[in-house]
């Protein structure tokens, strides 16, 4: 669109999560929705699952919650993505977000 920028958080991040899939039992997340950046690009809505967002995390890539703004390619984040360690093993949880398992603070799907 002529004229509209992308945000600038938009452009240092990798994957944004916009909701996720859980367990049977609640407390891991089996699978999540998001956008993958391709370069200077961003992908179309992918389904990632658990094992996969935990790689890429410790590759290093900038993993977050969010949704979509306006502009293509644009996005509003809501938090960070972080691997934390628990009495189960590792866990995927969104900052400002507490709980036993994962927590991502997305909507179901």
């Amino acid at each position: 669109m002529r004229g509209i920028r992308v945000t600038k958080e938009s452009r240092k991040i990798d994957v944004v999560l916009v909701d996720a899939r859980y367990t049977s039992k609640g407390d891991r997340v089996q699978v999540a929705r998001g956008y993958i950046r391709r370069g200077a690009v961003w992908g179309d809505l992918r389904l990632l699952p658990r094992k996969d967002l935990v790689e890429r995390l410790k590759s290093g890539e900038r993993v977050v919650v969010g949704e979509c703004a306006e502009v293509p390619g644009s996005f509003h984040t809501v938090a960070k993505v972080r691997l934390a360690e628990g009495s189960g093993g590792e866990r995927l949880v969104a900052d400002g977000v507490d709980g036993v398992g994962d927590e991502l603070g997305v909507p179901l799907f």
